[in-house]
């Protein structure tokens, strides 16, 4: 997904604004009136403007002054200025490329160290050259830090030149940016963009739960020796028996007790 100018731009200048502290120095290149310090290997690259061009630019750029090359059938090396990046730093550019087919054109950015004649691919961008390519794209890619110096190559061929009054076939450089970062121990920490890849927790090994080994219950040898029970006998016991107790027997009193009765008189 090929992202807005504004959006990538913007955000760099503030953050070496807002903290110059942490930002070495901010290298910034629009083309606006010439090629700057830039060095052309061959002479294919070249500055223009819109008015001076005979084939036409989108809308959109952040001055009407550009790196061109649009030479048919041409090839061309375009170098930054040296500098240094002992921290690291991000590289921005803003660019058009336009073919007659489909990765037919080709643009990529090198990088070189200083004492090193050899180079290493930064960004290869030739699939953006395409027929329909009618819009300025722009691509940000972080600087490893580096001892030594380094500097940019833009290289570009062109396979074809575009009839008048149409676009441009070919590569435009509409501004370059270098943001070197200052030294760690002395900036402001700034937070990331994007948030860091956060492994997933792993729940902690708990060793499982084995149950206490509890002995078997076994069944006594002997049975306990319980006293027998005694059936109750059936027989009450022999008691001996009550004698009834001695009573007086009565007796008749006698007739000398008795009193005489008197017969009535005639």
């Amino acid at each position: 997904m090929h992202r807005n100018a504004t959006t990538v731009l913007l955000p760099l200048l503030l953050m070496a604004l807002l903290f110059p502290e942490s930002w070495a120095h901010t290298y910034y290149y629009d083309f606006s009136n010439n090629l700057e310090i830039w060095n052309s290997s061959r002479g294919s690259w070249r500055w223009s403007s819109r008015s001076a061009l005979d084939t036409t630019l989108p809308a959109g750029s952040t001055t009407d002054g550009f790196a061109i090359l649009d030479v048919n059938a041409n090839s061309d090396e375009m170098y930054s200025p040296w500098f240094s990046v002992p921290n690291g730093g991000t590289f921005t550019m803003k660019f058009y490329i336009r073919s007659e087919w489909t990765g037919s054109n080709d643009l990529k950015v090198d990088l070189y160290k200083e004492g090193d004649p050899d180079s290493s691919v930064f960004l290869k961008l030739q699939s953006y050259s395409k027929p329909d390519s009618y819009e300025w794209f722009v691509v940000a890619k972080d600087i490893e830090s580096q001892t030594e110096r380094i500097r940019m190559e833009i290289f570009c061929y062109n396979g074809k030149k575009a009839g008048n009054g149409e676009p441009m076939y070919g590569c435009a450089i509409d501004t370059v940016t270098f943001v070197p970062y200052g030294d760690p121990t002395e900036a402001p920490t700034v937070a990331p963009t994007v948030a860091p890849t956060v492994a997933p927790t792993e729940a902690p090994t708990v060793a499982p739960t084995v149950a206490p080994t509890v002995a078997p219950t076994e069944a006594p040898t002997e049975a306990p020796t319980v006293a027998p029970t005694v059936a109750p006998t059936d027989e009450v016991p022999t008691e001996a028996p009550t004698e009834a107790p001695t009573v007086a027997p009565t007796v008749a009193p006698t007739e000398a007790r008795l009193k005489p009765r008197l017969l009535p008189q005639l």
